[in-house]
């Protein structure tokens, strides 16, 4: 059997003997990297809390007195808690978690309350599908949301998958869920994640929503139309809101299902009646799922590359075209809406399609361009069957 795969960092107390012995021995091992910058750590919050000395001057007696008080005049080497990353051979000096992330979310206050930034770090979240996904988890993260994380993914990275995760060919082969939790430990080892290897199945999908707590929201960026089905009935029982971002091009088309507020929804807004979604099996061929999802989004919603390219499946193309721009404004959206849905702030339901030629190419909203999308939708109907 194959060693696991190490994702999470290991938390050393230096109150605690073992830890002390086993951080003694990493710190004088020649080939692990120490990073300890807690001083310089320390002295950002007391300019975060003490904003008029960026304009003064800092006085080093006041900060002296600052890092004393944290500290409770405790050596600073022991300070707070060491993170061990075994997969990088990495030491980190952290500060402890209330002023960690006070320091990294300090840059957000204003532009996201402390009330908000508060619920939303406390949060539990789902992501489905770590492709797409990873660029969700990452703005998450960074936003400082989502400390109780449920990744699912059973897939590897693999040479087509980097145009669009953001890792370079050195990872090839490594775990999906290991490279999303490895992201976000880095960011913030107090992090709690669930990892869902086997990605989400019929036989777990209860749990993946459901424990130890209900989801505030789940996130599905899985590729199986089976199972996203499964997740929203799943979802809706539980009152679950489930957002979604689907590839378009250089755009994204937006799902959002508030089973949290309307518990009678009809999966996927009723664009595809329930009695045919019940229909679709774990076998059901990637044709009829184009199909499907095709109705789903809206054919008028599909950029006309795109729409060419779905009809090329399993002629010239063995899978989706998806880009990289697109993954990554998907991830800053989804990031966006999930914490507009957590902190309790109205937003729209149903699809919105963010499409960025609408802004940057010349003559897009000409009456002759759009006469033009719509003959091309026609024919796209006509071709995929819908």
């Amino acid at each position: 059997m194959p060693a696991p795969v190490p994702y999470a960092p290991v938390i050393l107390i230096s109150d605690r003997k073992k830890d002390r012995e086993m951080l003694a021995s990493l710190k004088k091992n020649p080939r692990v990297t120490v990073v300890d910058a807690i001083e310089d750590h320390l002295t950002e919050l007391y300019a975060v809390r003490h904003p008029a000395s960026v304009m003064t001057g800092f006085r080093k007696r006041d900060v002296a007195a600052f890092i004393a008080a944290c500290t409770k005049s405790e050596d600073i080497h022991t300070y707070g808690s060491w993170a061990w990353y075994p997969w990088i051979f990495t030491l980190i000096h952290f500060l402890p978690e209330a002023l960690h992330t006070e320091l990294r979310t300090s840059r957000n206050r204003n532009l996201i309350t402390k009330a908000e930034q508060d619920r939303f770090y406390a949060s539990h979240i789902g992501v489905a599908g770590l492709s797409v996904g990873n660029s969700v988890v990452a703005s998450l993260v960074h936003t400082g949301g989502g400390k109780f994380l449920r990744i699912a993914d059973t897939d590897t990275v693999s040479g087509s998958n980097i145009n669009r995760v953001r890792v370079g060919f050195d990872m090839v082969g490594v775990s999906k869920y290991a490279l999303v939790a490895r992201e976000a430990y880095l960011v913030n080892p107090y992090s709690d994640i669930s990892v869902y290897k086997e990605g989400i199945t019929p036989g777990n999908i209860e749990r993946f929503l459901m424990h130890p707590k209900p989801l505030d929201i789940v996130i599905d960026e899985m590729d199986t139309l089976y199972l996203k089905i499964q997740l929203r009935v799943h979802a809706r029982k539980h009152r679950i809101p489930v957002i979604m971002a689907a590839d378009n091009g250089d755009g994204v088309v937006i799902d959002i299902e508030r089973y949290d507020l309307h518990p009678a929804l009809p999966l996927m807004h009723g664009q595809v009646p329930e009695r045919e979604l019940m229909d679709i099996t774990p076998k059901t061929d990637r044709v009829t799922a184009a199909r499907i999802i095709s109705r789903w989004v809206k054919p008028d919603n599909i950029s006309g590359r795109m729409k060419d390219s779905l009809l090329e499946l399993g002629k010239t193309l063995y899978t989706w075209p998806q880009l990289g721009n697109a993954a990554f404004m998907a991830g800053a959206v989804l990031s966006f809406v999930a914490r507009k849905i957590i902190v309790g702030d109205p937003v729209v339901e149903g699809k919105v399609v963010i499409t960025p030629d609408a802004f940057f190419v010349p003559g897009y909203t000409a009456r002759s361009a759009m006469n033009a999308r719509k003959r091309h939708t026609a024919a796209f109907v006509k071709a995929i069957g819908l």
